[in-house]
C-alpha cells in the first residue's frame, strides 16, 4: 500500500519516490493482470524444466504443416502415376483390339498400320494356333497388350 509524503517544495511523494522499503512499493495488480503473470511466471517455470525457452511454443504446429504438405504431395504423385498407367494400359489394348481385328484381312501390315493410328507399335504378330486366327501384341509407352481375333464361323 503506497503511503504519502510531502517534499520540500510541497509536492507529494510517494514512499517509493523517497527510496524506502521496495517491497512495500508495488503497485498492486488487478486480479486479471496477476492471473495473466502468474500464467507467464508458470510457462517460464515449465520451459525451463523442459529446457527450452518460450520461442520454440509452436514449432510443432509448423512441423506438422510441413510434414503435410510434403505427404499430400507425394500422394498427388502417386495418384497421377497411377492414372497415367491406367490410360496407357487402355489406349494398348484399344490398339491391340484394333490391329488384331484390321489383321484378319489384311496381315502384318494392317496390323502395323492400325497401331500406329492408335500410338501403339506391334511388338509381335502372329497366326494361329486356329486356322483363321491371328494374335497381335503391341506397346504403348512401357505397357504392353496382347488380343486375339479369329474369322472362323
Amino acid at each position: 500500500m503506497f503511503t504519502w509524503s510531502a517534499d520540500l517544495t510541497g509536492r507529494r511523494r510517494s514512499d517509493c519516490d523517497a527510496g524506502r522499503a521496495v517491497h512495500r512499493c508495488r503497485r498492486r495488480r488487478r486480479p486479471s493482470e496477476r492471473r495473466e503473470a502468474e500464467h507467464r511466471e508458470a510457462e517460464h517455470r515449465a520451459s525451463e524444466r523442459r529446457g527450452t525457452s518460450s520461442t520454440d511454443t509452436g514449432q510443432a504446429a509448423v512441423l506438422v504443416l510441413t510434414v503435410t504438405a510434403v505427404l499430400l504431395v507425394v500422394i498427388v504423385l502417386a495418384i497421377a502415376a497411377m492414372g497415367r498407367t491406367t490410360i496407357e494400359r487402355t489406349r494398348a489394348q484399344t490398339a491391340a483390339d484394333a490391329a488384331a481385328l484390321a489383321s484378319l484381312d489384311g496381315g502384318r501390315s494392317a496390323a502395323s498400320d492400325y497401331a500406329r493410328r492408335h500410338g501403339a507399335e506391334v511388338v509381335e504378330w502372329f497366326a494361329g494356333p486356329e486356322p483363321f486366327e491371328v494374335t497381335v501384341v503391341v506397346r504403348v509407352g512401357d505397357v504392353t497388350a496382347t488380343a486375339r481375333a479369329s474369322n472362323a464361323p
